[in-house]
């Protein structure tokens, strides 16, 4: 079997791969910190640095602490393999949220997305490229908008109706928060991650929750599906 090594963040990419094969490789590492990225017969595995890791927790913890916040419900499925047999694709985000797709999910505990909407939210942090094109893949399966962190900039970037992704400076999922906001507190050098959330969440109490409070009142609501 042939792998192909990709410089940096270890990556590697076995070409040739059928989708059961695909199959027995997420069985085979599915308890291992690695994610599998498939697209129609070639698989890349990768490991994670920790400071992958930091940022991934980073804004994981600033979606769940603006959706308490604003009392907005929301399911994290964390990084779920997310794929597709009939697209011959997929892929493990580094977090993947619903928030107002929630109640079209019917499977369950199981996540089937030929059944079930894909996440309106992903989080993709790039300390190195991958050697696919994960965007494609997300646009593919059908995730609504996706936050690309590599450690200082962030770009965000929302699903068009033919499947392509445009950037924009504002999330559409939570709408309260801008790019420069989220990139802000991501990037900010602490290794007290209770004094950082406990900041953020502050913030959040004195500048997003009044600011969501008058768009209610003004009659601006959460967005629809």
């Amino acid at each position: 079997m042939e792998t192909v090594a990709v410089a940096g963040e270890s990556r590697y990419v076995v070409p040739g791969i059928g989708w059961q094969r695909y199959q027995n490789w997420l069985k085979f590492l599915e308890d291992q910190p690695m994610r599998i990225t498939y697209d129609r017969g070639d698989l890349e595995v990768m490991t994670p640095l920790a400071r992958h890791e930091r940022h991934k927790a980073r804004l994981r913890r600033m979606v769940h602490i603006v959706t308490e916040e604003l009392d907005v419900p929301m399911m994290s499925v964390g990084s779920t393999t997310l794929n597709r047999e009939d697209l011959e694709m997929g892929l493990e985000a580094d977090d993947a949220f619903y928030l107002f797709g929630l109640p079209r999910i019917t499977s369950g505990g199981y996540l089937n997305l030929e059944i079930d909407p894909a996440p309106d939210l992903a989080v993709e942090i790039e300390i190195t490229p991958s050697a696919f094109n994960r965007l494609a893949i997300y646009g593919a399966l059908g995730i609504g908008e996706i936050w690309r962190f590599d450690g200082e900039t962030l770009r965000i970037h929302h699903r068009q109706q033919d499947g392509t992704y445009q950037e924009v400076e504002q999330s559409r999922v939570l709408p309260s928060l801008s790019i420069e906001e989220i990139r802000l507190f991501a990037a900010q050098q602490s290794s007290d991650d209770t004094s950082w959330a406990n900041a953020f969440r502050r913030w959040v109490r004195e500048t997003i929750v009044p600011q969501a409070q008058a768009s209610d009142r003004e009659g601006v609501g959460f967005p629809e599906a």
